[in-house]
């Protein structure tokens, strides 16, 4: 077994909407759109470096946030129970919409750098982010969008491992052993998405896994399969992103 796969929490919402009565020449839509806000996501592996999974756009400080929907129908975070369409001419009705998001991190044991041997040296996962989930309306006659609730909520993950032990035992979960809740919010701050994030790229296209090491020049693991960012300046601009930070110090 060459990754190591921790287990996450599985994060819910679910929201019951009264519509209107509505006319005919009026059609509405309610869902989710979700927007990812932060990310960091850094694996150490011993004295050598850390891989760490970036979103160029947001880390470059293009964007503040990133879209993370499905890919599928932007900007909706999901096309099935996640939103729901109704066409006038419609009677006064409510409607359900539910999302559910969770992690399936997969961490490689070794070095993924053709340059280092596939012994294991993984010793630390560290994994935080920072997520804007939207209840929104859309009115399709005039594309206009109108949020009714953010919810604001966050995954924060550590992990020690010892490389040397058998596989089984090799890894703990370290603090914070539960997670802080959601916080459901009427307006405020962030109180509707921005406009590039509700479309192209995705979080899942937009993020890229980077080897950066103690010592040398960071290289790029894995590209974005689609990005706004050109990604050898991105490297050269941010050559001592995290090189001094408490990822790069933990074993050095």
């Amino acid at each position: 077994m060459s990754n190591l796969l921790p287990a996450t929490n599985v994060v819910q919402a679910s929201a019951v909407v009264e519509i209107p009565e509505l006319k005919d020449d009026k059609s509405i839509r309610i869902g989710w759109i979700q927007t990812c806000s932060r990310m960091k996501f850094v694996n150490t592996y011993g004295k050598e470096g850390v891989t760490s999974w970036e979103f160029p756009e947001i880390v470059s400080g293009k964007y503040q946030m990133i879209s993370d929907a499905d890919g599928k129908q932007y900007p909706w975070y999901g096309s099935r129970y996640e939103i729901q369409t109704i066409q006038g001419p419609s009677a006064k009705h409510s409607v359900t919409v539910h999302m559910n998001d969770n992690f399936f991190p997969q961490v490689t044991w070794y070095i993924p750098h053709p340059s280092y041997d596939r012994m294991a040296r993984l010793t630390y996962i560290h994994r935080e982010q920072d997520f804007y989930t939207y209840l929104v309306v859309k009115d399709l006659a005039t594309n206009a969008y109108h949020v009714l609730k953010t919810i604001t909520w966050s995954m924060t993950i550590n992990i020690g491992v010892e490389p040397d032990k058998p596989l089984g035992r090799r890894a703990r979960l370290l603090a914070p052993l539960e997670q802080d809740p959601p916080i459901i919010r009427d307006s405020g701050d962030r109180s509707r998405p921005e406009v590039y994030a509700m479309k192209p790229p995705n979080a899942n296209n937009a993020q890229v896994l980077v080897w950066r090491p103690l010592v040398g020049e960071p290289k790029i693991v894995v590209p974005a399969e689609e990005t706004t960012i050109g990604l050898d300046k991105y490297l050269q601009t941010t050559r001592d992103y995290l090189r001094h930070s408490e990822h790069q110090q933990r074993e050095a």
